[in-house]
């Protein structure tokens, strides 16, 4: 089959399965942007599939990829946030075990206090471009999501800090 067709037997597969994908989607990971980003992974791997499905069963791979893929975030999530939650009580339990001279200062209680309100996602964003330095298409690399979200999570991390911190006015 040409390039053409194959697109546009895909165009076609995608406005008949997309919203089905979608729901489904986000019925397992409750999550609407996940929940996109898990479509949107499928598709672009069937595009680069080197052997497309059989025109009968493309929307049963849809679907069970869609379903593979949402739970397969899920378990990434979770094993995040256990990184992320035995990484905030090491933290802890060395901010308790400081000496009585090098007590951290106020503002820096404070922002650990907004950090830890943060979303876990958005707090990884954050984590990582500014205490590891590390550039935003390094942060969707490492972190497997699209360089897209990890700005939206940066945007919308750095405005709640500012609510948070009392910065910047009523946004």
């Amino acid at each position: 089959m040409p390039s053409t067709e194959i697109e546009d037997a895909l165009a076609a597969v995608y406005r008949r399965a997309c919203p089905r994908a979608y729901r489904l989607a986000l019925a397992i990971t409750r999550d609407p942007t996940a929940s996109e980003d898990v479509v949107q992974e499928v598709f672009l791997r069937l595009l680069r599939r080197a052997e497309p499905p059989r025109a009968e069963s493309v929307e049963a791979y849809v679907t069970r990829a869609v379903r593979n893929a949402a739970y397969d975030l899920l378990r990434r999530r979770g094993a995040r946030e256990r990184a992320l939650r035995r990484a905030a009580e090491r933290a802890e339990s060395q901010t308790r075990e400081a000496p009585a001279g090098e007590d951290r200062a106020p503002a820096d209680l404070e922002l650990e206090t907004a950090l830890a309100a943060l979303p876990t996602e958005q707090r990884e964003v954050v984590h990582l471009r500014v205490r590891e330095g590390l550039s935003f298409a390094d942060v969707a690399r490492l972190t497997g999501v699209p360089l897209g979200t990890v700005h939206s999570r940066y945007r919308y991390a750095l405005n709640r800090l500012r609510k948070l911190l009392g910065e910047g006015g009523a946004q």
